[in-house]
């Protein structure tokens, strides 16, 4: 049975672009600092900060390694509060003062597309491979739950169990065989009740839950099944950025679908990411059209 479509209404989204001072219109990552500070990377434009009111620009004049960004994680170096920042040519590490480049293994340049922690590492999903995984070829996007790590490449899903004392890995992979239909796996997120979230290339997005994987779109109606981002939020709803589509917002309780595009308010469909702040705002970064900011005080 297919979800129930609600008609959407202008909502209380306040959009960022150039004219207000951010340095690019093409936001693919988005994270809050331990102060409270939005950081936004562009995708040519550096990564900048956000205050609130303002944004401070960083570029590779004040030291970044390069200006497109894929990937902004908050964590802690030494002791020090830092930004992991996955560029096109390698990982810049910002402690609020300068910033610290570091290439690849072979001291080439290495695209990183995602960054995820565990306990013991860093863990960076780039154009080569991931550390300590046994595979070199090009990961999209990696997470974590129940110790397993997870990750996503054009050949499937996969969920690497890495044994510490061991310095071992084994690794399993979900493909056509296992319900996911469509391997082109752009992004993974995870749920508070241990639920991955999939998103594809075109096949929209999938569920993997207790081992076994749903195509959601048989349940949900897609007006558009290239899925390059998706978060569940305080509620248990799921958000989904489509390329070109707007924002799906998946009522998971109620079986209900509402599609917030620049009809709504929203200044581009091409949504790349969505993130959740500590006030429970959401925050869409688009292709083209900037950033957007949504106050849920309806």
């Amino acid at each position: 049975m297919l979800a129930n479509i609600l008609l959407s209404q202008q909502l209380n989204i306040k959009n960022y672009s150039l004219n207000e001072g951010l340095p690019q219109s093409q936001v693919f990552a988005i994270e809050e600092d331990y102060k409270g500070f939005i950081w936004l990377g562009t995708r040519g434009g550096g990564i900048c900060r956000f205050d609130g009111k303002n944004f401070e620009t960083y570029t590779t004049d004040n030291g970044l390694l390069n200006n497109f960004i894929y990937d902004i994680k908050k964590g802690k170096l030494n002791g020090e509060n830092v930004l992991f920042i996955g560029t096109n040519s390698g990982l810049s590490i910002y402690n609020g003062k300068e910033f610290k480049n570091y290439l690849g293994p072979d001291g080439k340049t290495i695209t990183i597309y995602k960054i995820f922690f565990d306990r013991h590492y860093t863990w960076l999903a780039t154009s080569r491979g991931i550390l300590n995984t046994p595979t070199s070829e090009h990961i999209n996007c990696i997470t974590l739950m129940d110790e397993f790590i997870w990750f996503g490449t054009d050949k499937g899903l996969h969920r690497a169990e890495y044994f510490y004392k061991q310095d071992t890995v084994k690794v399993k992979t979900y493909g056509v065989a296992e319900g996911l239909t469509n391997l082109q796996v752009r992004n993974i997120t995870t749920t508070r009740s241990g639920k991955v979230l999939i998103c594809t290339y075109g096949g929209g997005l999938y569920i993997l839950e207790n081992d076994k994987i749903t195509n959601v779109s048989k349940s949900i109606l897609f007006k558009n099944k290239i899925i390059h981002d998706a978060i569940e939020d305080i509620n248990g709803d799921v958000w989904i950025a489509t390329h070109d589509a707007g924002v799906m917002h998946w009522s998971v309780k109620n079986n209900q679908v509402k599609y917030i595009s620049i009809n709504e308010g929203l200044s581009s469909n091409h949504v790349h990411s969505i993130y959740q702040d500590k006030n429970n705002n959401l925050w869409f970064g688009t292709s083209g059209g900037g950033l957007g900011k949504y106050s849920r005080e309806e």
